[in-house]
C-alpha cells in the first residue's frame, strides 16, 4: 500500500510539474489573421456535410463564433 501511495505521489508531482511547463510556454493560435482557415467540415442547417473547401471560388464564407450563445452568460 505504502508502494502505490509513493508512485501515485510521484505521478502527481510529474503531472505537475508537465503543467506549470506547459503554462508557461507560449501558444501559437491555430488560425491567424490574413491567413486562409484551416479545411473543416460542418453541418449545414438540413443536417448534410459541408466542406470549407467545397466552397472556396463559389461563394463569399463568413466565418462566426459566438462562444457565449446559449451559455445563459
Amino acid at each position: 500500500m505504502k508502494l502505490l501511495r509513493g508512485v501515485l505521489a510521484a505521478l502527481m508531482v510529474v503531472w505537475m510539474a508537465a503543467e506549470v511547463q506547459a503554462a508557461d510556454e507560449p501558444k501559437k493560435p491555430a488560425v491567424e489573421v490574413g491567413k486562409p482557415a484551416p479545411d473543416f467540415t460542418l453541418k449545414n442547417q438540413e443536417g448534410k456535410d459541408v466542406k470549407l473547401s467545397e466552397l472556396k471560388g463559389k461563394k463569399n464564407v463568413l466565418i462566426a463564433f459566438y462562444p457565449k450563445d446559449f451559455t445563459g452568460g
